[in-house]
């Protein structure tokens, strides 16, 4: 995928759908995996991928949208800790992780 347009029409959303709001945080970690193995595709590198996502705050509450990580990466167990200040001391990362395989930790 090389634009929202071809995202939006890979998934079957209507171009003025207000998506983009909530999924620009995993669409733009996808772009950041895509150039870091742009000469052999992640799916064919590995099936485990963690990531460090530093300085969460608005995040934290629409986790559920990096579930959309699992369809772009499919095959790839993916754990995404996010390490921050805003990050609440009461989060659970277990219950986070078996939910949306996500990690949740407070450094």
């Amino acid at each position: 995928m090389e634009s929202w347009s071809d995202y939006y029409e890979w998934r079957g959303i209507p171009l003025d759908s207000p998506v983009a709001l909530l999924l620009h945080w995993p669409l733009t970690i996808y772009q950041a995996i895509q150039l870091a193995f742009a000469k052999q595709s992640i799916i064919e590198t590995t099936d485990e991928l963690c990531i460090h996502y530093l300085g969460p705050e608005r995040e934290l509450y629409q986790t559920a949208v990096f579930g959309e990580l699992h369809s772009l990466l499919p095959g790839v167990q993916l754990h995404i800790d996010f390490v921050g200040p805003a990050v609440p001391h009461d989060r659970s990362a277990s219950h986070v992780a078996k939910k949306y395989d996500l990690l949740i930790s407070k450094r």
